[in-house]
């Protein structure tokens, strides 16, 4: 994930979420990752988005980010 420091990955980030803190995602940043989820991978409607994943975590993490810089 970052050049130089191969340990920080999502592995890494899902540690840190899970002994430094919890998030808790509200609906419209569940509706962002839905939408992203629908239309840029086009997942079919029946799979279910794992809210909880570090992968989302760090993506939502990303989103408050963004909005934080912006």
């Amino acid at each position: 994930m970052i050049k130089g420091k191969e340990h920080l990955n999502v592995d890494y980030y899902s540690k840190y979420l899970q002994y430094g803190r919890s998030m808790n995602i509200n609906d419209s940043e569940k509706l962002l990752v839905e939408k992203y989820f629908r239309e840029k991978l086009r997942i079919l409607p029946e799979q279910k988005i794992d809210y909880d994943s570090p992968e989302v975590l760090m993506m939502v993490d990303l989103i408050r980010f963004t909005g934080y810089l912006s």
